[in-house]
C-alpha cells in the first residue's frame, strides 16, 4: 500500500511537472510564447526576519559574491500593490503563488489580508516560513478551519 502511494506521489511530483499543464504546453506547441504565463510565482513581500540564520543568503550573500548593496532589511512591499498585481496574476492564468523569500511572511503587518486577497484572486497560495511568527488567529485568519490540520488544540 506505501509503496503504491509512493509511485502515485512520485508521478505527480515528478520533474516533469509541466505535463500536468497541457494548456500550456499547447501554447509552446503553437508558438504563441506571448501567451505563456507560469504556473506559479514567488512573491516576497517582507524582508525582515527574526532570525539571523547562519546559511540563509541574506547573511552570507557577500561571502558567495552577490551585490546586496541596495538591499534593505527593512524593505516591504505595499499591500494596495501586491494586491494589483494578485489579481492581474489570476487574471492573465497563474494558478498559484507561494510567499517566501527575503524575509518571514508572517511579518508582514497585513498578510493575512494579503492571503484573503490571494484568494479572491483565484489564486492558491503557499507560504514558506519558519512558524516562529504563526499564531492561531494568523492560521484560521487565513483559511476556512476545515482548509486546515488541527496543529492548535482547542
Amino acid at each position: 500500500m506505501t509503496e503504491e502511494i509512493y509511485q502515485d506521489r512520485r508521478l505527480e511530483y515528478g520533474q516533469c511537472k509541466v505535463f500536468h499543464h497541457p494548456d500550456r504546453l499547447e501554447l509552446i506547441r503553437n508558438e504563441d510564447y506571448l501567451k505563456v504565463v507560469p504556473v506559479s510565482v514567488e512573491l516576497d513581500v517582507t524582508n525582515r526576519c527574526p532570525h539571523h540564520c547562519s546559511y540563509c543568503y541574506q547573511y552570507i550573500s557577500k561571502d558567495i559574491g552577490l551585490n546586496w548593496e541596495m538591499h534593505n532589511p527593512e524593505d516591504e512591499t505595499d499591500f494596495e500593490h501586491a494586491s494589483r498585481l494578485l489579481h492581474t496574476m489570476g487574471a492573465a492564468g497563474v494558478k498559484a503563488v507561494e510567499y517566501c523569500g527575503r524575509g518571514e511572511p508572517f511579518l508582514y503587518p497585513r498578510f493575512v489580508d494579503l492571503l484573503k486577497e490571494t484568494r479572491k484572486a483565484g489564486l492558491q497560495a503557499g507560504v514558506v516560513n519558519s512558524g516562529s511568527m504563526l499564531t492561531k488567529e494568523k492560521a484560521y485568519g487565513c483559511y476556512a478551519p476545515d482548509y486546515l490540520i488541527p496543529v492548535f488544540p482547542d
